[in-house]
């Protein structure tokens, strides 16, 4: 089971950014975005695709701006859709809906230790009005 928060650690983490050149199939559009796991996430995502008899698919990132302007965040294996945009990251493949990805550019994907014993993942999307930058 994949578990998602919006906030970062009170800790930083060195993060470094891949930059993907994505084209939209359909449209053709060049589009320099960048969505980015870390390896702690990786790791995680590929002991759930393995445990789940999901090898081979990429995984899903949803992102909804609700109407109060919060972003809701979801993820998930699924089959690539006609125009869907891939990244890759940390050698795993990701898809993102074009309306989607417009939320998610700069966005990092952690798995980390909320509070003792507890870990899941947690978005860090500097677009999301709720984003605090984690401390260095």
């Amino acid at each position: 089971m994949l578990t998602c928060a919006t906030q970062p650690p009170t800790t930083g983490h060195n993060v470094l950014f891949s930059l993907c050149k994505i084209v939209n199939k359909k449209t053709g559009i060049l589009n320099m975005n960048m969505i980015k796991l870390t390896p702690a996430a990786a790791k995680m995502i590929k002991h759930s695709a393995k445990e789940g008899n999901l090898d081979g698919l990429p995984l899903r990132l949803a992102c909804t701006k609700m109407q109060d302007g919060s972003y809701h965040y979801g993820m998930g294996f699924d089959d690539v859709k006609e125009d869907d945009i891939t990244h890759t990251s940390e050698g795993i493949d990701l898809i993102v809906s074009v309306t989607a990805n417009e939320f998610m550019n700069g966005m990092t994907i952690d798995y980390v230790e909320i509070e003792e014993g507890k870990e899941q993942f947690i978005f860090m999307n500097p677009n999301d009005p709720a984003y605090v930058k984690p401390a260095e």
